[in-house]
This record gives structure tokens, sequence and C-alpha cells, in this order.
């Protein structure tokens, strides 16, 4: 007769009473009976260990889905559990636990998704955020909840959480381009997907189960997550590891303006005048009528005191349907560069004696004026309620009604 010893024995009946909880459906004692333990002790098989997973997140199953309370983290904890019965499973060989907690696992997860897809319906962005990184931290196979987390972050403008979870992806070095493989299934007129699966996709077809084969492409993502870290970094003027990220995701796909704007952007507020130019002429290139892109390198030219180059690129933007009244504010300011200089030659010329020449440069001043007052009024049309615009109509007006 062999006997078990005492801590053999107790974790057998641990093991026992716990299962009898579960038949009978009494979750929280199951808790209760398996609390404080995250293992069994030295003494316990794999099989043992990974039973005594299973019974825990069969118990933390069972309350998320008989109870609303704490649902999430009982779902939490369930999933948890389940993994932990297939990484001990495996060192076996074996998998009848983790086969037969497979759909229970899944069932959890499109819960624990279906919320944090709830959640950012409803902008609550954060929550939808930290709930696809838990979602990630059960499913490290399933990288795309990571990606979600990172742009749930975004628009939380959590750009900390968001920063660490694009330098995750990176590392990862995760593009999330995909290839599904769809027929639409004869009996339900509906498209289904074969996933990876191009061999189950053939043999529906030559069953004739399905019909219409398509293949659905998902574009990488790698350019937009080198980017948004880019742009994070940008803003936190971390201007070198930002000009990095910005170029790896501006030369993945170039298609993307707003990228190619940062890193002119870039250029521009650390005086590398070269680039700047460089890579302006190739956003021309790619987007030679965007009044956006012909705004801005105006703005570039105008800091510069490069007013006729400034002037022809505001012009483009204007010509090219510019919505914001900037463009027209900016030729007025243009308009106006020469006044000052105009303003201290007719203070010196109050002598009658420079009478002639006095008349001449109020006359300049005044054709300047009416020049940048058509600029002005274009541009209180566009936003009528900017009232710098509106105050300064209201004072060049009152010099030309003098």
């Amino acid at each position: 007769m062999v006997l078990l010893s005492f801590p053999v024995f107790s974790q057998k009946y641990l093991l026992d009473s716990a299962e009898q909880a579960l038949d009978r459906k009494q979750y929280e004692q199951m808790l209760t009976l398996l609390s404080g333990k995250d293992s069994l002790t030295d003494g316990a098989t794999n099989q043992q260990q990974a039973y005594f997973y299973y019974l825990k997140a069969s118990a933390y199953s069972g309350l998320a889905l008989s109870q609303k309370e704490n649902k999430q983290e009982n779902s939490k904890e369930a999933i948890r559990n389940f993994n932990l019965v297939k990484e001990v499973e495996e060192k076996e060989l074996d998998s009848k636990l983790t086969e037969k907690s497979r759909p229970t696992l899944k069932r959890h997860l499109a819960y624990l998704v279906d919320t944090a897809i709830d959640y950012n319906q409803n902008k609550q962005y954060n929550d939808a955020s930290r709930l696809f990184n838990s979602i990630y931290s059960l499913s490290p196979k399933d990288t795309l909840f990571l990606y979600y987390s990172a742009s749930m972050a975004v628009k939380a403008e959590d750009y900390d959480f968001a920063e660490s979870k694009y330098r995750q992806l990176i590392d990862l070095k995760y593009n999330g381009s995909d290839t599904l493989f769809l027929a639409t299934n004869v009996e339900l007129q509906r498209v289904e997907s074969f996933g990876h699966d191009k061999n189950l996709q053939e043999l529906g077809l030559r069953q004739q189960k399905y019909s219409n084969s398509d293949t659905y492409v998902e574009k990488s993502k790698w350019a937009e997550i080198n980017a948004n870290l880019g742009l994070i970094l940008f803003n936190k003027q971390n201007y070198s590891e930002a000009e990095s990220f910005l170029l790896e995701g501006f030369n993945a796909d170039n298609s993307n303006l707003n990228v190619g704007l940062a890193v002119l952007e870039l250029y521009q507020k650390t005086n590398r005048n070269t680039l700047y130019l460089m890579y302006a002429r190739r956003l021309m290139r790619a987007f030679p009528d965007n009044p956006l892109l012909q705004y801005n390198i105006g703005v570039y030219y105008y800091n510069r005191h490069d007013f006729e180059r400034a002037e022809r690129y505001f012009k483009n933007a204007i010509e090219n349907k510019f919505s914001s009244e900037n463009a027209h504010l900016m030729l007025a300011n243009i308009a106006l560069a020469e006044d000052a200089e105009i303003t201290q030659k007719l203070n010196e010329l109050m002598n009658k004696k420079y009478a002639e020449e006095y008349q001449q440069l109020y006359q300049q001043k005044t054709e300047i004026y009416e020049s940048a007052l058509d600029y002005l009024k274009q541009a209180v049309e566009l936003n009528p309620e900017n009232s710098d615009i509106q105050n300064l109509i209201t004072d060049i007006q009152q010099f030309l009604n003098k």
C-alpha cells in the first residue's frame, strides 16, 4: 500500500473540494478554497498544477458570466489562469485542459474587446486604451490590441502612455499588415473569412459550399506608428529622436501630408534650411496644388523676409481654396512691411521745402494701406469673429478717410 504524504494528500483534497464546488456552481466558495495560492506546492505534478489553474480560471469565469459586479476584473483573472493552464500543459506536451478551456477563454476575450470598443464609441478613450493594453497582456500574440491601446491613448491625449505603447510596437517590429482569405457562403449568402488559411478557402470552393473567393489585404501600419511617435516627440521638443521616427514614417509612406508638414516644421525650428527646402520640393512634387503646403512654405519664406517668394506661395494657397484667413492676413502683413520705413521718412520731411517728396511718400503709404485693406477684408469674410483683423481694418480706414 502506497501512502500519500500530507502535502500531496491535502492538495488532492483541495482540488477535489474545488471541483465539487464547481459542479454546484459555487464560484465564490471555490475562490475561498483557492485564494491565497498562486500555485500548488512543490510536491504537485504538472497535471495537478494545470488542473489547479483550470479550476481557478473556471471560478473567475463563472463569476464573470453570472454576475455584473467586477465582471471585467473576473474576466481578466479567468483569462490569466487559462493562459497558465496552457503554459503548464505545454511542459507535458499535453493540451487536454487547454482545448477544453479554449471556447470560454475566447468568450472572455470577446467580452473585453467589446467593452473596449464600447468605451471608444462613448469617447471614453483613456478607459479604452488601458483595457486594450490589458487585453494585449492577456493575449500577447494579438499585437493589434497593443496598437489599439496606443491609438486610443492619442485620442485621450495621454501622450506619455501613447509614446510607451508606440515604442513597444516598434521594438516588436509590428507593422500590422495582414492578408485574409474570404468567400461567400452559398447557403447563407454572406461573406465569411477563412483567416490566413488559403487551403481551407480552396477546399470550401471545391466542395461548392462557397463561391466568389476574395482576398482582403490590410495595409501596413508601420508608417503611421513611426510618424505618430515622431509627432509626440516633436511636440515634446525632443527633436533629435522625433526626426528619426518622422523620417521613418514619411519614407515608408510619403502620401501622408501631415507627416511631411511635421518634417518641414522640425527643420524650420532647428534652422536646417537645406533639408527644409529639399523636403519642401519633394512635397510640392507629391502635392502640387495643396493649399496647406503652399501656405506653410509661404510662412517659411516670410520668416526669412523673402517677401516676393512668400507672396507667391500665399497667393497660390488662396487660388487653391485655402480655407483659413491666415493667407490673406499674411499678404496684408507683406503689404504693410514697407509702412514703418515710409512713416519714418515722412516724419523726417515735415519741412515745407520737402513738400513734393512728402506727397509722393504719402501717396505710397496710401496705396500700401489700400492694398492691405483689400486683403484684410477678404480675411474677415473667412472669419468674421477675428476681432484683431476687425480692429486693424478700422485703423486703416480711419487713416484713409482723413
